[in-house]
Protein backbone atom coordinates (compact mmCIF):
# COMPACT_ATOMS: atom_id res chain seq x y z
CA UNK A 1 0.00 0.00 0.00
CA UNK A 2 1.04 3.75 -0.83
CA UNK A 3 2.47 5.55 1.63
CA UNK A 4 2.45 9.52 2.15
CA UNK A 5 4.18 11.98 3.85
CA UNK A 6 3.04 14.99 6.01
CA UNK A 7 4.38 18.12 6.35
CA UNK A 8 3.61 20.86 8.67
CA UNK A 9 3.77 24.59 8.25
CA UNK A 10 4.82 25.78 11.52
CA UNK A 11 3.31 29.41 10.54
CA UNK A 12 -0.06 27.66 9.55
CA UNK A 13 -0.47 24.19 11.49
CA UNK A 14 -3.63 23.69 10.66
CA UNK A 15 -2.13 23.79 7.10
CA UNK A 16 -0.39 20.56 5.77
CA UNK A 17 1.43 19.46 2.62
CA UNK A 18 1.41 15.67 1.45
CA UNK A 19 3.78 14.21 -0.55
CA UNK A 20 5.02 10.19 -1.60
CA UNK A 21 7.01 8.39 1.34
CA UNK A 22 10.43 9.55 0.65
CA UNK A 23 9.71 12.37 -1.63
CA UNK A 24 10.88 15.18 0.25
CA UNK A 25 9.24 18.61 -0.07
CA UNK A 26 8.29 19.78 -3.70
CA UNK A 27 10.23 23.29 -4.79
CA UNK A 28 9.04 25.41 -2.52
CA UNK A 29 10.20 28.91 -1.83
CA UNK A 30 10.88 28.67 1.95
CA UNK A 31 11.41 24.96 3.15
CA UNK A 32 12.22 26.25 6.53
CA UNK A 33 8.31 26.87 7.35
CA UNK A 34 7.88 23.15 7.41
CA UNK A 35 8.45 20.24 9.72
CA UNK A 36 7.96 16.69 8.90
CA UNK A 37 4.85 15.20 10.96
CA UNK A 38 4.33 11.59 10.26
CA UNK A 39 3.56 8.90 7.57
CA UNK A 40 0.37 7.53 6.67
CA UNK A 41 -0.96 4.74 4.69
CA UNK A 42 -3.69 5.30 2.01
CA UNK A 43 -6.59 4.13 3.40
CA UNK A 44 -6.02 6.81 6.45
CA UNK A 45 -6.50 9.56 4.00
CA UNK A 46 -8.95 11.29 1.67
CA UNK A 47 -9.51 10.59 -1.60
CA UNK A 48 -8.73 13.82 -3.00
CA UNK A 49 -5.28 13.88 -0.94
CA UNK A 50 -4.55 10.91 -2.92
CA UNK A 51 -5.42 12.22 -6.13
CA UNK A 52 -3.85 15.44 -5.81
CA UNK A 53 -0.39 13.46 -4.73
CA UNK A 54 -0.84 11.51 -7.88
CA UNK A 55 -1.54 14.65 -10.28
CA UNK A 56 0.85 16.93 -8.97
CA UNK A 57 3.47 15.64 -6.69
CA UNK A 58 1.92 16.71 -3.64
CA UNK A 59 -1.41 17.77 -2.09
CA UNK A 60 -2.33 20.65 1.01
CA UNK A 61 -4.93 19.57 3.30
CA UNK A 62 -6.72 21.77 6.36
CA UNK A 63 -5.91 19.83 9.30
CA UNK A 64 -8.39 21.87 11.43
Amino acid sequence: MQEYDLYINIKKPAIGLYVRKGASLPDLADKTDWVFDGTAAQDLLPASVVKGVAADGHAFRNTD
